[in-house]
């Protein structure tokens, strides 16, 4: 399990890509937010941040090496 936490210092939302890799054949079992499987190694959290807040993007990822 992972958990990333991103802040906001501006005083306007932000928009932010939170981009990881994962390798072998994965899958994730549980997340805080949505996700984006852009390739057979890439996942993307798209999160959008509000003025001086923090956000945490948690997720578990279950790898089977074949």
């Amino acid at each position: 399990s992972f958990e990333i936490s991103i802040r906001n210092r501006r005083k306007e939302p932000a928009q932010v890509t939170v981009v990881e890799h994962a390798w072998a054949d994965w899958r994730i079992t549980a997340r805080s937010h949505p996700y984006v499987r852009k390739d057979a190694r890439t996942i993307e959290f798209p999160i959008t941040v509000a003025p001086d807040e923090e956000v945490k993007v948690t997720y578990t990822i279950r790898t089977r090496w074949l």
